[in-house]
C-alpha cells in the first residue's frame, strides 16, 4: 500500500486565460477533476487506455472552484445621501459581489471643524472621536446579511452640525478587498476613486431668531415693517441651514394681528411666513402699532434638518408704540414766587399715558423718561433784568439754553437742576421752564414758564395794638405793621412769627394755651408762633392782624409781644431784641353779664310757634362760645334738652353759644320736640364768660308752654 502527494502547477497560458474571462465574465466556475493509476497501470476510473472521458467521471469525484477576481462594491443608503438629519442612530448600506461577502469594514468621520473618526464606541461624548493621526484606523464592523449592513451610531450631539462621510469596503470569501482609500483621500472626503465621498448632514441645534425692526423696546412710530435676522447654529460650521421663518404678532390686549386682512382677527396660532430667512422682513399694516399698547412679536425658523418643525422653540421681541408727548413743568420756584435763595430748580416729569391720555390697561405702556440719558430733563433759565440765559456757569448767553437737570423716578416722577447759590440775585426776576424726552423720543415742545423773584432782603415789621402800657377789657386782636423793599412782598397769611408772654408769673402762649417758657438764649427763650393776615402785601407799610379772640386770656396779668414779619421768600425780620418788646399791656376784664330777650317774660305763657329760638345780650362777653344755655322741663321727671341731638337727657347739659355783635342767639330746630309735654313749665339758663375765660353769674328765665285751646 503506498500513499503519494502531488503538485500540479497552472501553466502560465491556462493561468492568464482564467484570468481574461475572470475580467469579462463576472465569475467562473471550475472542475479540476483527478484520477490515480498505479505501476499496473490500473486507473482509478476510465478505460483501460486513453484518457477518462466525462460520462466515465463518477459522481462527487473532483472539486468545482469558484475563481473571484472582482472587487466588492459596499455603499451607504441610509440615512439617504446628502440629507439633512436631526437624528441618525443607525446606518444602513448594501454591499455587492460576484462572489461570496464575508464582511463589511465602515469609516465615519465628523467633518468641518471636528475632522474626527468614530472610533466605534458608544459613550456618547467627544471620546467617541478621534481627531489624532490614528484616526484612519477606526475601520468598524456593521452587521452584515445577505447583502444588507447595518450599525448602531453612538450620540452625534458631540459632532453637532457638520456633515458626515461614510466610507465602505466590502471583503469577500476570495480575499477580495474593496478598495479603500488614502489617509489624503480620508481628509479630502474623496473615495479610493477620487470621487466625492457620501456625507450627510447632521443637525439638531433649534434655530435662532431675532428682531431688528423695531429697533428698541419702545418706539415713538409705526414701523410699517417687521425686520429681523436668523441663524442656524453653526457649532461644526456645517449646519443644514435655515429652510423658512414664520411670525406672529400680539397686542396687549391680546389680539393677534392678521397679515392677509391686515386687522387683528388672527387666531392665537396663526404663523405667517417670512421673507426671507438670514435677513428677514414682513410688512404690516400702520394700524398694528397704536399709541399706548404693548406688543410682542414671536418668531421661529425651521431648517432644513427639520429642526422646530413644529414650532415648539420661539423668541419673543415685546415693544410698545409711545406716540405721546411727556409734559413736565418747574414747581421750584413757583409761579410768582419770591425766594431767598435757590441751590436747584425743581419739578415733576410725566410720560404715563393713564395720566395724560387718561387711557387704562391694557392701553397703559409708556416708554417712561431715563435716569440715566443726559438730556431726559432739562431746564432753561432767564433773568428778565437783561435778557441773558443760563448757561451753566452764569448769565452769559443771549439765547435760550438747556440745561440737563437730575430725573428721579420712570414713567413720572421728579427732577432737579443744582445751582449755585449765588446764582440767584436779590431784588432781581427770573423765569424757569423745563422740557423733557421720553425714551421713545417724544421731545415737550409747549412749556409752562414759572416767573419768581430773588429776594433775600428780610422785612421789618411792629405790633401796635394793644397799645403799648394800655390796660385793656378785651384783646381780640392783635395788630401792627410791616414793610419788604420791593421787589419783595409780605406773606398773606402766616405773616408774622409772634411771641406772646405773659409776664405776671412768666408764661408762653404755644397757640393753644400759655405754658412754660423755653429755656434757651435769646430768641430762643419764647415760643415763635407763625400766625396773622396781611390784606396789601406790597404796602410800605401793609397792616396786619391776628385774630386772638380764641386766646385764653388771664384775667388781671400783664403781657408783651414780638412780632417779626416774614415775606413771600421767607426771610423773616430781625428779632428786636430781648428786652425790646413790641407792646406790653395789662389784661383786666370784669365779669361776664349775659341778659335773656327771648322769651321776654319770666313765667309767661308761650306756644310752641313763638319759642323756635332763644335769644339774650350781655356785656363784656368773649367772642367765641360767649354763652352757656342750658333749657330744662321742671315737670317731673326733670330733664335736659340737648338741641345738637335734638332730644332730651336725664343729666344736666348745654351748648356754648357764641354772639354775633352785642347779641346772641340759640335756634330750637324742632320746637314741638322740645316743648312736647303741653303745659310744662321750663327754665333757661345762660352762664356767660369774660374774655379772661370766666364764668360769671347766672341768668334764668321761666315760662311754660302753652298749646292747649280755652
Amino acid at each position: 500500500f503506498s500513499t503519494v502527494t502531488w503538485t500540479y502547477n497552472l501553466s502560465t497560458d491556462l493561468q492568464t486565460a482564467i484570468s481574461n474571462l475572470g475580467t469579462t465574465v463576472p465569475r467562473k466556475d471550475y472542475w479540476f477533476v483527478t484520477y490515480a493509476y498505479d505501476l499496473a497501470l490500473n486507473k482509478e476510473f476510465g478505460p483501460i487506455s486513453g484518457e477518462p472521458q466525462n460520462s466515465d467521471i463518477p459522481l462527487g469525484a473532483g472539486k468545482i472552484v469558484q475563481f473571484d477576481n472582482q472587487k466588492p462594491i459596499a455603499i451607504t443608503t441610509e440615512p439617504v445621501g446628502i440629507s439633512y438629519k436631526n437624528s441618525a442612530p443607525m446606518l444602513y448600506g448594501v454591499v455587492t459581489d460576484t462572489g461570496v461577502i464575508t464582511k463589511v469594514h465602515i469609516l465615519v468621520k465628523a467633518r468641518g471643524t471636528y475632522n474626527a473618526v468614530w472610533k466605534g464606541t458608544y459613550l456618547n461624548s467627544s471620546a467617541d472621536w478621534d481627531v489624532s493621526g490614528d484616526k484612519y484606523a477606526y475601520w468598524s464592523t456593521p452587521t452584515y446579511n445577505n447583502g444588507q449592513w447595518s450599525i448602531s451610531l453612538p450620540s452625534l450631539s458631540p459632532v453637532n452640525n457638520s456633515k458626515i462621510s461614510v466610507w465602505a469596503r466590502g471583503i469577500d470569501k476570495a480575499g477580495n478587498w474593496e478598495d479603500t482609500p488614502t489617509n489624503s483621500q480620508i481628509d479630502n472626503n474623496k473615495e479610493a476613486d477620487d470621487s466625492d465621498a457620501y456625507y450627510f448632514t447632521f443637525d439638531n441645534a433649534i434655530p435662532v431668531t431675532q428682531v431688528t425692526v423695531p429697533e428698541s423696546y419702545a418706539t415713538a412710530y409705526s414701523t410699517g415693517l417687521l425686520k429681523g435676522t436668523a441663524f442656524d447654529p453653526t457649532a461644526g460650521g456645517e449646519p443644514s441651514g435655515l429652510k423658512d421663518l414664520w411670525v406672529r404678532y400680539k397686542r396687549s390686549d391680546n389680539l393677534y394681528w392678521n397679515f392677509f386682512n391686515s386687522d387683528w382677527s388672527a387666531n392665537q396660532g396663526d404663523y405667517y411666513a417670512a421673507n426671507g430667512t438670514i435677513a428677514w422682513d414682513r410688512p404690516i399694516g400702520l394700524a398694528s402699532q397704536e399709541d399706548g399698547y404693548q406688543y410682542n412679536i414671536y418668531t421661529h425658523a425651521r431648517d432644513n434638518a427639520l429642526n422646530n418643525n413644529n414650532a415648539a422653540y420661539f423668541s419673543t421681541f415685546t415693544f410698545l408704540v409711545d406716540m405721546t408727548t411727556p409734559t413736565s413743568k418747574v414747581s421750584f420756584p413757583a409761579n410768582n414766587a419770591f425766594i431767598g435763595s435757590a441751590v436747584a430748580i425743581d419739578g415733576t416729569a410725566d410720560d404715563s399715558v393713564e395720566n395724560i391720555q387718561g387711557w387704562s390697561a391694557p392701553r397703559n405702556f409708556e416708554s417712561g423718561i431715563s435716569t440715566s440719558a443726559a438730556n431726559a430733563v432739562e431746564t432753561a433759565l432767564q433773568r428778565l433784568s437783561d435778557g441773558k440765559w443760563w448757561d451753566g456757569t452764569n448769565f452769559n448767553s443771549g439765547t435760550r439754553i438747556w440745561s440737563s437737570g437730575t430725573y428721579t423716578g420712570a414713567s413720572s416722577g421728579t427732577w432737579s437742576y443744582s445751582l449755585p447759590s449765588w446764582a440767584i440775585a436779590d431784588g432781581t426776576t427770573y423765569y424757569a421752564m423745563s422740557r423733557v424726552k421720553d425714551i421713545a423720543g417724544n421731545i415737550q415742545t409747549e412749556y409752562t414758564t414759572n416767573f419768581f423773584t430773588g429776594d433775600t432782603t428780610p422785612p421789618t415789621s411792629k405790633a401796635s395794638f394793644p397799645e403799648g402800657g394800655s390796660i385793656v377789657e378785651s384783646v381780640n386782636q392783635i395788630k401792627g405793621t410791616a414793610q419788604d423793599n420791593s421787589p419783595g412782598e409780605l406773606r398773606t397769611s402766616a405773616v408774622v412769627a409772634i411771641a406772646l408772654r405773659k409776664t405776671t408769673g412768666l408764661a408762653c402762649y404755644n397757640g393753644t394755651a400759655f405754658t412754660t417758657c423755653p429755656g434757651g438764649a435769646y430768641p430762643d427763650d419764647r415760643i415763635w408762633i407763625t400766625t396773622g393776615t396781611c390784606s396789601n402785601p406790597t404796602g410800605q407799610p401793609a397792616e396786619w392782624i391776628w385774630d386772638t379772640s380764641l386766646v385764653s386770656w388771664i384775667n388781671d396779668a400783664d403781657y408783651d409781644v414780638q412780632a417779626r414779619a416774614i415775606d413771600k421768600a421767607g426771610n423773616m425780620a430781625a428779632a428786636p431784641g430781648s428786652g425790646s418788646p413790641d407792646i406790653a399791656f395789662t389784661f383786666t376784664t370784669p365779669a361776664a353779664v349775659p341778659t335773656i330777650t327771648k322769651p321776654a317774660n319770666d313765667w309767661g305763657n308761650y306756644r310752641n310757634l313763638g319759642l323756635g329760638s332763644i335769644e339774650g345780650g350781655g356785656t363784656n362777653l368773649r367772642v367765641a362760645n360767649s354763652v352757656e344755655v342750658h333749657i330744662k322741663r321742671l315737670k317731673e321727671p326733670t330733664s335736659w334738652w340737648y338741641e345738637p341731638n335734638t332730644y332730651w337727657v336725664n343729666t344736666d347739659t348745654y351748648v356754648f353759644v357764641s354772639k354775633s355783635g352785642a347779641t346772641w342767639s340759640l335756634g330750637i330746630s324742632a320746637p314741638s320736640l322740645t316743648y312736647a309735654v303741653d303745659n310744662a313749665s321750663y327754665s333757661i339758663t345762660v352762664i356767660g364768660w369774660n374774655p379772661a375765660n370766666q364764668s360769671g353769674s347766672p341768668v334764668v328765665r321761666t315760662f311754660i308752654a302753652d298749646n292747649t285751646l280755652p
